[in-house]
């Protein structure tokens, strides 16, 4: 009989290779699905990877059967075989590139980038903003998927799956089942294979399991205290945001492809779903979805879909930190959009939603946090092109609502970029122990771009870590040593 631990192995791999073949499946329909075909011709061009100099070529060879409409299958040239955005007429280019030329992209970013990252900044400072906002979202769309045969190839050199497959006989066993079975056949025997091993679990395994098992520890904080926070929460939140209780689980690949977060990271279930490991990609689940909704009524729609969650999440990685848990509460904000022009949908947004947390943090010293100290720090993420709208249209009107919150703007931030787009936040606050902690991060992102195809959609996403604030700025906060 296989080991549990065994299992959880190969179950691990199935899902990175079921999100992997979702995400490409997604790719695929995406290119099938663009009328601006690549043009005949090369297209050129430079960018710039982390400081590092990138020139591309993508060309359109005539010659060769193209799988879209016309002819033509477009061929991706680099000196470090990376792309860093595609003009928009090239767009179906860059998927292709990734089907045509996958094994050399991804040989090549294993070798640039040792270690595989998986957010990437990728910008274009002589070009106009729309330009570069469209280039750098189809950048993103080629840097996922690349990355995306990175880990599938990684989670087939995993030891543990070698040795799976060997002992089994089936050296292509992962293969096998992601390839060959459909999600319903591949669900249908999982199901199976836990039912007996349910089966033969015994009261006392259980406990035994339950006592060290890391996910199913129960919070240590007091639902009395969380329950007041979330109480004060609704209280205070804007009547046109609408608060949601989100489901325990979202469908496979949540994460990973719009957030680009490695399926490990996850609790994957056996029915092509997780567990919710981060509100905030739901929420913008929810938001598409409005959007569309709204978009199917009026292409060109303007109304926001501002959306709130208090919820539990469950992370699959193991913190080294003794005070981490594997489940916490997070508070998580959404607002979604179209482009309305001067970069109003983002201050407008931006003021939001860092309103509401700096009055939540102001009131929340009438319930016994000792909250002190409270100070926004705003990134302009454009190399400086949006830096006066944000000092004049978020910072200053932020100054003058609350006095008492020290605001500007933090240029040296590292953390974020390439997974935030445009603008990005952090809100801290200082305890009664004298330690500052960073409470709140929050950004735009082009999440509802890709999943509804659409370079004017705009998003932004925060969230308020509620076990954190609870934990260590209570009355009688946790130990700090």
């Amino acid at each position: 009989m296989r080991s549990a631990s065994s299992v959880c192995a190969l179950m691990a791999a199935l899902s990175l290779g079921a999100a992997g073949r979702e995400q490409t499946r997604t790719a695929h329909a995406h290119r099938h699905g663009d009328t601006h075909g690549a043009r005949a011709g090369a297209t050129d061009g430079d960018g710039v990877l982390n400081g590092l100099h990138v020139h591309y070529s993508i060309t359109s060879d005539p010659r060769l059967p193209s799988p879209g409409k016309g002819r033509g299958t477009p061929l991706f040239h680099a000196d470090v075989a990376y792309l860093l955005g595609a003009p928009a007429s090239s767009r179906h280019a860059v998927a292709g590139a990734c089907m045509v030329m996958g094994n050399h992209a991804v040989t090549t970013v294993c070798r640039l980038e040792a270690g595989a990252p998986s957010r990437y900044d990728a910008c274009r400072s002589d070009q106009r903003e729309k330009v570069a906002r469209t280039r750098q979202m189809a950048g993103r769309a080629f840097c996922r998927l690349a990355w995306l045969s990175v880990r599938r190839g990684n989670a087939m050199s995993n030891p543990i799956i070698e040795r799976i497959q060997r002992e089994v006989g089936v050296p292509d066993l992962v293969d096998v089942l992601v390839e060959r079975l459909n999600p319903t056949d591949l669900q249908s025997l999982l199901l199976e294979v836990y039912r007996r091993r349910a089966a033969g679990v015994t009261p006392s395994q259980l406990l035994e399991r339950y006592e060290r098992d890391r996910f199913a520890r129960p919070s240590d904080l007091a639902p009395s205290v969380m329950t007041d926070v979330d109480h004060l929460v609704w209280s205070l939140l804007p009547d046109h945001y609408a608060a949601l209780e989100l489901s325990p689980v979202c469908p496979l690949g949540t994460n990973a492809a719009i957030a680009t977060v490695d399926q490990n990271k996850v609790v994957t279930t056996i029915r092509n779903s997780e567990v919710v490991a981060d509100a905030t990609n739901v929420l913008a689940l929810e938001c598409a979805a409005r959007r569309r909704r709204l978009l199917r009524g009026n292409p060109h729609s303007r109304e926001r879909v501002r959306l709130c969650a208090s919820h539990r999440l469950l992370r699959g990685q193991a913190y080294q930190s003794p005070r981490a848990l594997s489940h916490f509460r997070l508070l998580g904000l959404c607002a979604a959009g179209r482009d309305e022009g001067s970069f109003r949908f983002e201050t407008t947004s931006l003021v939001e939603q860092i309103g509401f947390y700096a009055q939540l943090l102001r009131e929340a010293t009438h319930l016994g946090y000792a909250v002190d100290r409270v100070r926004v720090a705003v990134t302009d993420l454009t190399q400086g092109r949006r830096e006066q709208a944000l000092h004049g249209h978020v910072l200053e009107p932020l100054k003058a609502a609350y006095p008492g919150i020290l605001c500007d703007v933090d240029p040296n931030r590292e953390t974020g970029r390439g997974y935030y787009v445009g603008a990005c936040f952090h809100l801290y606050a200082t305890n009664a122990a004298g330690t500052e902690y960073e409470l709140i991060d929050g950004g735009f992102t082009t999440w509802t771009q890709h999943m509804l195809h659409n370079a004017k959609e705009r998003l932004l996403i925060s969230g308020l870590g509620i076990d954190l604030l609870c934990g260590q700025f209570h009355a009688a906060p946790a130990d700090d040593g």
